[in-house]
């Protein structure tokens, strides 16, 4: 179902503007990462916290309407791999 939903707001909206909602989200989730990293107080950790996993949902729904728009859900699952490989390679030549 939530699939279904995806596509049709990204449908609705077109390729272009959701691609523009993109960037904005993932701006906004760079913000709230920082202020995360930043957050000094119990109170703060938590509100903080509670923003960034906010902005982490909006960015993820828009990168899946991204890849429905331009048909690279394969594509962008085959590049996430190589960089989890490219990071794990890293870290064992760092031992």
């Amino acid at each position: 179902m939530t699939e279904k939903l995806l596509k049709d707001i990204a449908d609705h909206y077109g390729a272009q503007h959701q691609t523009l909602k993109l960037a904005e989200e993932a701006s906004e989730l760079s913000a709230a990462a920082i202020r995360f990293a930043q957050a000094r107080t119990r109170s703060d950790y938590t509100e903080e916290l509670n923003h960034l996993i906010e902005e982490a949902a909006d960015t993820l729904v828009l990168i899946s309407q991204f890849a429905y728009h331009y048909r690279c859900e394969e594509k962008l699952k085959a590049m996430g791999d190589h960089k989890i490989r490219r990071t794990i390679k890293r870290m064992e030549n760092d031992k």
